[in-house]
């Protein structure tokens, strides 16, 4: 419905109104008296124009002073809508021939393979006898006149119930949905009722969220797309909505079978929905019997390698099923040898799926990129045979990792890291500790004392630094690390591209510092001490601050202690506590790897405020600080393990970085070379600040081949490079993986080459694997979480039989919504355009007779 109304605007202040009238009124009247003296001189219709042209005027001036605004409303009346989301994750191509006999009934009932309005009271008495594992009761008791009727009636039956499970077993969950949803022609009657009353709104999901249709359906289930990232599920995508569309969200329906793989809290979400008036009605898809299965659950593995070095494989699978039976375990090297492990199945009494764990020792004789397989035979009686084997790469480089310690003296974090690196064949360590103790018995101190750099004059090139892919500065004091050796150290990290760790000292490094070079290199400012609180009985690993890896730091290689996410999460979080640090605050550019963890989840600015292990791209390099002086702590009870693996991943992305691809403008690399389909390829170029002071808007793109393309001039994708909003110097882009494969990437760079004509061409290597994934570790339906979503959101958890009273729970709301216009008309341009016609016809007029 349409209303309008003119409205002055000026009447609503009556001082203000009062006044114009006053002033309106006296200019009419001495209008009037001029008039009179002007119709002695002129004839009298003359005379009554002027008169009218001038009131006219003046009548324009007040209307304008009275600021009239034409308002209308307009009352809509909107339907609310009803989003219903179906899962198609890997887990949702799962056949459920193990499902009992009541869940197979439901699904039957739910799809109306049995059962009609008419008898659905007898087919709901028999799942009830399902339920509760006892025999039906076939036929009722008014039902046949005699015995051989009544036999008859329940052997048809039973066939009935025999023929449609046989149908049913061949079914996976994703198609059993979209049957229970329906096609555009013939929407299933659930569905129907729901169009009558809501917008409905259909999308697909995995690990993200994607628009569908019902006309195309069932093509999307058959061919799930890309962008949905079926190797994972992401129940908060389900309950995503669109900001852009205005209609309200009444309820969500989820077709799921309840396994959540991304970590991510749709319980929160559906809270939130909750307080916005909108429930989540789930809808459990899939068996909840735990099927016989084995499964490659993890796999720990180094992504890289020296030549020569042991690195060790540790396999972890799931065997459902199997207990006492014997698993062959097989781990084959491409053109190499192949590795079998005779394992027996152990008996599991805590109601989780056995364990079996294999180990073994990598070929590291080659260098390049070694590809592995791992699998197990699929034995009989396996629910799926695409979980039992994953591919897997480790790159074996030919160098030693030329590590450089530099400490004040000798304090605990430097003794073991010096042992650490000492006892790695793979790394080549120098040593420089200032203060010693020297007795005169020798000749010399044990460990040099002083930092032998030429002078600037030398280029960085032709120093002992550039030998050099990691120095570590420890607690060293002002005097002996002057500001000609940071001036040095800084163009190590600047031009050729090396690594600096700063390590937090309670003496000197950097409290002590007054340096703007140091200042440069450091990465996080306003640095500040902070102590335990914890008593000295407390035991180490409970003492002090634990770290939590941000989710920046989760991704960067030199920070994996464990298999997959969930462990090295969990294994950095358990780490022993530290005793001391300095706590600083982020610089624009450098990025939080790990923050002090206090037990609660932190905002990104508070990550910021609390960073205790921060990274920063300097030029061709990259500045570490770590604000404690303890990782030695981490070898409480467990030796090497996860202190000697920080610090050699430290020492070997050092030397990846400088020695990864580019030049003398810009560094191309990978987040990570060895990716699982389905995951985001990172691509980053750090351009240097002479090229960017040289070309500010320096633009590049990646192109993207098969590693063995005949075709090397047509990329199967292209991947603008954008700057990165806190690194102005590092472009970024991301490519969705979706295909196992060899890939090359080539950086293009729009413009004239960097360096002229004869630049080489700049390319990456990495490798998409296929997906191992929790999806497929267990694909037993839970009804837990989708129950719990159910409950917070105040909706309800449908089981497939129960999908017919769906729309009898979400009422229909009418929602009147009204839209309010105005348009201001006192500062039209056509009230203007008369007030200057009126003016200029009285002028003319005037004129025209003579008058002055």
């Amino acid at each position: 419905m349409l209303q309008r109304r003119l409205v002055f605007q000026a009447l609503d202040a009556s001082w203000t109104s009062l006044a114009v009238l006053i002033l309106v009124g006296v200019a009419a009247a001495l209008v009037i008296l001029l008039s009179k003296y002007e119709r002695k001189l002129v004839p009298a219709h003359v005379g009554y124009g002027l008169l009218f042209l001038r009131l006219a005027v003046i009548a324009v001036i007040w209307l304008a002073l009275l600021q009239p605004v034409l308002t209308w409303n307009i009352d809509r009346e909107r339907t609310g809508r009803v989003i219903v989301a179906l899962d198609l994750s890997e887990s949702m191509t799962t056949t459920d021939r193990i499902a009992t006999k009541a869940e197979k009934l439901r699904t039957a009932i739910g799809l109306g393979m049995i059962g009609n309005d008419q008898n659905r009271d007898r087919w709901m008495r028999v799942l009830a006898d399902f339920e509760a594992e006892r025999e039906p009761k076939w036929v009722d008791d008014d039902e046949g006149a005699s015995f051989e009727q009544r036999a008859t009636l329940a052997k048809t039956r039973k066939e009935l119930i025999g023929e449609t499970f046989q149908k049913l077993d061949k079914l996976p969950r994703a198609e059993i949905a979209q049957k229970l949803i329906g096609d555009q022609e013939n929407p299933d009657g659930w569905l129907a009722e729901l169009k009558k009353s809501f917008n409905v709104e259909l999308r697909v999901f995995g690990g993200k969220s994607v628009p569908s249709e019902l006309e195309t359906l069932t093509d999307t289930v058959q061919k799930p797309p890309d962008a949905l990232v079926k190797s994972l599920t992401n129940l908060v995508s389900a309950l995503e909505t669109s900001s852009a569309e205005q209609s309200p969200v009444k309820a969500f329906v989820v077709f799921s079978d309840g396994r959540e793989t991304s970590g991510s809290d749709p319980l929160s979400v559906a809270k939130r929905w909750r307080d916005l008036d909108v429930a989540v009605f789930p809808v459990l898809i899939g068996s909840e019997r735990r099927p016989k299965d084995i499964v490659l659950d993890a796999l720990d593995v180094p992504p890289v390698a020296y030549l020569n070095d042991k690195p060790i494989a540790r396999v972890t699978l799931q065997a459902a099923g199997f207990e006492g039976e014997t698993l062959n375990v097989v781990l084959e090297q491409k053109d190499g040898e192949t590795q079998t492990r005779s394992l027996v199945v152990p008996k599991s009494d805590s109601g989780l799926p056995p364990v079996i764990v294999a180990e073994y020792l990598l070929d590291a004789t080659k260098i390049g990129r070694q590809r592995f397989t791992v699998r197990t035979d699929v034995l009989s009686g396996e629910t799926r045979d695409d979980n039992n084997s994953r591919d897997f790469s480790l790159l074996v480089v030919d160098d030693k990792a030329r590590v450089l310690l530099v400490e004040g003296e000798a304090r605990w974090e430097f003794r073991f890291l010096e042992a650490a690196f000492a006892r790695d064949e793979r790394v080549r360590l120098e040593r420089v500790v200032f203060q010693q103790p020297h007795l005169g018995v020798l000749p010399e101190t044990f460990f040099p004392r002083q930092l032998n750099w030429p002078g600037p004059e030398t280029p960085i090139e032709k120093s002992p630094l550039a030998e050099f892919d990691l120095i570590v500065i420890g607690d060293v004091a002002p005097l002996d690390l002057s500001e000609v050796l940071l001036a040095q150290l800084e163009k190590f990290v600047s031009e050729i591209g090396g690594t600096v760790v700063f390590t937090a000292g309670k003496r000197h490094m950097p409290m002590l510092y007054r340096s703007t070079t140091l200042d440069k290199l450091l990465p996080v400012t306003k640095l500040r001490p902070v102590n335990s609180l914890d008593p000295p009985t407390t035991p180490p690993h409970l003492r002090g601050f634990h770290l939590r890896l941000t989710p920046d730091g989760e991704r960067e290689g030199g920070l994996q202690l464990g298999g997959d996410a969930d462990i090295n999460r969990s294994t950095w979080r358990n780490l022993p506590g530290h005793p001391w640090a300095l706590i600083g605050d982020l610089k624009p550019g450098a990025t939080v790897l790990a923050t002090a963890d206090d037990g609660q989840s932190l905002p990104p600015e508070m990550e910021r405020s609390r960073a205790l292990i921060v990274e920063q791209y300097y030029g061709l390099g990259q500045v570490y600080w770590l604000g404690f002086d303890s990782t030695w702590r981490w070898r409480h009870r467990v030796g090497d393990q996860y202190h000697h693996r920080f610090w050699g991943q430290m020492a070997r992305t050092a030397a990846q970085n400088k020695a990864s691809s580019g030049n003398e403008f810009v560094k191309f690399g990978l987040e990570s070379t060895d990716v699982q389909a389905g995951q985001d390829v990172i691509f980053r170029a750090r351009w240097t600040p002479p090229l960017l002071a040289r070309r500010p808007d320096v633009k590049a793109k990646v192109a993207i081949f098969p590693r063995n393309d005949a075709k090397p001039d047509q990329p199967i994708s292209t991947v603008d490079l954008t700057p990165d909003q806190s690194r102005p110097s590092v472009h970024q882009g991301r490519w969705l993986a979706a295909t196992a494969g060899e890939y090359r990437a080539i950086l293009k760079i729009d413009g004239p080459p960097l360096g002229g004509p004869g630049d080489k061409e700049i390319v990456a290597d990495f490798l998409v694997r296929g997906p191992i994934t929790k999806e497929l570790a267990d694909v037993t339906a839970s009804r837990v979480l989708l129950d719990q979503m159910a409950q917070v959101s105040r909706g309800k958890l449908l089981m497939l039989h129960q999908l017919i009273e769906l729309p009898k729970l979400i009422q229909p709301e009418a929602l009147a919504i009204r839209e309010s216009h105005e348009y201001t008309l006192w500062d039209h341009w056509l009230l203007l355009a008369i007030l200057l016609g009126l003016l200029t016809a009285e002028w003319i007029l005037r004129k025209w007779n003579g008058l002055p």
